[in-house]
């Protein structure tokens, strides 16, 4: 779903950002804020997503294609435990 994503110089700024294109069964455009959501909904119940709302300042979306997780401190294996297929598995959903 994520077209591009960087990281700041001091590790706690994590941006991504969605391809074009994206959307629901019914046409309606997956949004910044629909992912949000999602990373909310599993980060209580999922042991990595534990850890990155532990660490977080803020996960928010920017506008409808941008989303940001600021974090307190870094963690290096923030893309590796969202992206991870182990369950329960970050889904995106309205």
């Amino acid at each position: 779903m994520v077209e591009k994503w960087g990281v700041s110089d001091d590790k706690r700024i994590y941006t991504f950002e969605l391809r074009d294109g994206l959307g629901w069964h019914d046409g309606t455009p997956v949004t910044a804020a629909d992912c949000v959501a999602s990373i909310r909904r599993w980060s209580q119940v999922a042991p990595g997503g534990k850890l990155i709302t532990e660490r977080a300042k803020d996960i928010s979306a920017l506008n409808d294609k941008t989303f940001v997780i600021s974090l307190r401190e870094p963690l290096g294996l923030l893309t590796e435990i969202i992206a991870s297929a182990a369950t329960p598995v970050l889904c995106v959903h309205a």
